[in-house]
């Protein structure tokens, strides 16, 4: 806190006067005293401001404001999109029961997903400028901060719906080989895009159901509060 004129005034006033000498000096401390505290609040704040400003913490806010939902709502959404929509039920489910971003879920291939031990495999995403490693220190969404593949145990429904997708694409004439994608969009070559399946399926869906409108990235943040209560219910 700075010093005003007339407190300026005040000390050279004291400075000058012998008789004032030792309350001059006293006053001297005091004031000093108070700028360092001034200075340790000032301090505190910016540190309180910038951890706020932190993209971390925006984050974590942003995650706790979005809906939870209940097992019940979870499983009225997904049914909503396999009537609504059947082609990106499979996906939405992988989402949901996986827990997978998007974009791990669209970087699937066939090989990836191990149907007799009941595990998946996460190594690549699937974004608007293609693929891309998972995961990476730039996209450290791995629980473990590991660089290899992410193991995902699957419950037996999940199971069920993803050799439902294996059958489909057998009969239809799809691609089936280990290096296929899972969820090929309307040609093998690639993948669904998000903003596709966000906006002519997701939204619609959401619409549908009476839920908020959510992006892709929200609406996996959901499906994972949806999980982390359930186990903390346990």
């Amino acid at each position: 806190m700075g010093t005003t004129g007339k407190d300026q005034e005040d000390l050279e006033q004291f400075e000058h006067d012998e008789d004032q000498a030792g309350h001059d000096d006293r006053v001297d401390e005091e004031e000093d005293e108070n700028e360092e505290a001034d200075d340790d609040e000032t301090d505190d704040e910016d540190d309180d401001e910038e951890g706020r400003s932190s993209p971390g913490h925006q984050i974590y806010m942003h995650i706790i404001a979005l809906p939870c939902m209940t097992r019940e709502e979870q499983h009225t959404l997904l049914e909503l999109m396999r009537q609504l929509h059947p082609d990106h039920y499979p996906i939405l489910y992988t989402m949901a029961r996986a827990c997978l971003p998007l974009p791990a879920v669209l970087g699937l291939k066939i090989g990836d997903v191990n149907i007799l031990t009941k595990v998946i495999s996460v190594s690549r995403g699937w974004g608007e400028l293609g693929e891309f490693p998972i995961p990476t220190p730039a996209r450290p969404f791995h629980p473990h901060g590991d660089l290899g593949p992410l193991k995902i145990n699957m419950e037996e429904d999940l199971v069920r719906v993803l050799t439902e997708q294996l059958a489909h694409l057998n009969a239809t004439g799809r691609a089936c080989g280990n290096e296929a994608w899972m969820f090929p969009g309307q040609q093998d070559r690639q993948p669904w895009k998000i903003q596709y399946v966000s906006r002519f399926s997701f939204l619609p869906t959401l619409k549908a159901g009476g839920f908020p409108k959510l992006c892709p990235r929200d609406l996996y943040y959901c499906f994972v509060k949806t999980r982390t209560n359930q186990e903390s219910t346990k």
